[in-house]
């Protein structure tokens, strides 16, 4: 998570929702990273509470699909399920998503991160068995 070291100067000068949107189009977020932006940028926190529930109730921030998502992209890039719980915890994706996205992984989907995590070490360092 990169810090940012400068305080908002001032009152912010567009709505949290705008905000909010700007934040989530660029990238899915979990509720406490989008929290930690919003509070960084220095809306109230009550206004942040209202805000999360609101895009929660309009499914635009979605932990169990966010924690989903990570998982597939962990797999899809060859990597197992202690990297991808290492994502998840570092995204601050809420406990019980991140832990039934990680038990929805099956045998074969693990078998094929590893099949595509040895067929990129074979690529790049010839003689590799």
């Amino acid at each position: 998570m990169r810090v940012n070291s400068r305080r908002p100067s001032g009152p912010p000068t567009i709505p949290v929702h705008d905000a909010a949107l700007r934040i989530l189009a660029r990238r899915a977020c979990s509720r406490r990273e989008l929290e930690d932006r919003l509070r960084r940028k220095g809306y109230p926190e009550s206004v942040i509470r209202a805000e999360l529930r609101r895009l929660e109730g309009a499914g635009l921030l979605d932990e169990g699909e966010l924690a989903r998502a990570v998982v597939r992209d962990a797999g899809r890039r060859g990597l197992g399920r202690r990297a991808a719980q290492a994502t998840l915890r570092r995204r601050r994706v809420a406990e019980a998503p991140a832990g039934e996205a990680i038990d929805a992984l099956t045998p074969e989907q693990e078998a094929e991160s590893l099949a595509l995590a040895l067929a990129r070490a074979r690529r790049h360092h010839p003689g590799f068995e």
